[in-house]
């Protein structure tokens, strides 16, 4: 009758601390985001810019 009941060394069960996280150091450069395409800016309904009446300058097209 094999004594079982102890888990594998470097299981899940161990007592082992698990491995270190990659954590970058305080004085390497955080990663870039990646790139995204560049989105236009949301239009906001004249009325809740506070600027009633007032439309901005048209863009003018070549």
């Amino acid at each position: 009758m094999g004594g079982g009941g102890g888990a594998l060394p470097g299981g899940p069960g161990s007592s082992s601390p698990p491995p270190p996280l990659p954590v970058p150091s305080s004085g390497a450069a955080a990663p870039e985001p990646p790139l995204r395409p560049e989105r236009p800016r949301p239009q906001t309904p004249d009325g809740l810019t506070g600027r009633v009446g007032k439309r901005p300058s048209p863009v003018l097209l070549p």
